[in-house]
């Protein structure tokens, strides 16, 4: 019983029983959703009321729809994966402890190449995810007033961010389904600085002239959401760091104690 093995059962059945148990909680939420959508709808719609949102203009069928599918794809992965580490622990098979490692390894394998292709290809990635936020304002953007998801995501971005565009105001130059509630509006109201209240809850300020002619006194309008992004990564960059670590040690902890079991497994098959 070499290499921590019993520690190794013990450290595995209970983290993988919290998998199984998260994994089989996402499976029956999407089972739910997808296949109660009636009872769900209804409680969305009370849901949109309460945070004061029109339920009437979103499409909660293919919003509830696409949200089932996630969570159905996302909990049997788990479950899977869950089921494979516990069992294989906890009743010493092989194969099952095989396949587990096999697929733990090959999670923190890609992780660690994405964020090597990502740290690699910066420019690149910038550029790509630039041009879809741009190209999310200019086709979809409508408005401060709008209660479509995305333009409720970007004014959520423009208020929390305080920013406005994606490098500036310049990028609602191409917003053609804008629905520009006052004349003469180059900004969203979202892009203005006096603005009281948390969103969705806010209320916009009484003079517009900061969505008209704005100035650096009273608007936002020349700092761009994606850099605002980024100033907030950087900030909070150690504890995205620490959770990364945490999270690598955590799986090679898994993979390692997989690998004993295994092995403790095929010696105890010997002595016999």
């Amino acid at each position: 019983m070499g290499c921590g093995s019993t520690f190794g059962k013990i450290f595995l059945v209970i983290v993988n029983t919290l998998f199984t148990i998260l994994g089989l909680a996402l499976l029956i939420i999407g089972a739910i959703v997808k296949f109660k959508k009636d009872l769900v709808t209804e409680y969305a719609a009370e849901l949109f009321k309460v945070i004061k949102l029109d339920a009437a203009d979103y499409n909660l069928d293919e919003l509830l729809g696409s949200s089932a599918i996630v969570f159905i794809i996302v909990g049997v992965v788990i479950l899977i994966v869950g089921v494979l580490g516990c069992f294989g622990a906890c009743c010493g098979w092989r194969v099952f402890l095989v396949i587990y490692a096999i697929i733990v390894f090959l999670v923190l394998i890609g992780e660690i190449a994405g964020v090597i292709l990502a740290a690699l290809m910066k420019s690149d990635v910038d550029k790509v995810v630039k041009t879809g936020m741009k190209k999310s304002i200019a086709e979809h953007y409508k408005g401060d007033t709008s209660q479509e998801p995305i333009s409720l995501a970007w004014n959520s971005i423009l208020i929390e961010f305080k920013c406005c565009g994606v490098d500036n105001y310049m990028d609602f130059k191409n917003a053609t389904n804008w629905n520009k509630t006052i004349n003469g509006q180059q900004t969203p109201l979202s892009c203005c600085k006096a603005i009281s209240g948390e969103f969705p809850n806010i209320k916009y300020p009484d003079n517009t002239d900061c969505a008209t002619n704005p100035q650096d006194s009273d608007s936002y309008y020349m700092k761009g959401c994606y850099s605002a992004i980024e100033d907030f990564i950087n900030k909070y960059s150690n504890i995205f760091i620490g959770i990364g670590v945490v999270l690598v040690i955590f799986e090679i902890l898994c993979i390692v104690f997989a690998i004993c079991v295994c092995r403790s497994v095929e010696e105890g098959e010997k002595m016999v």
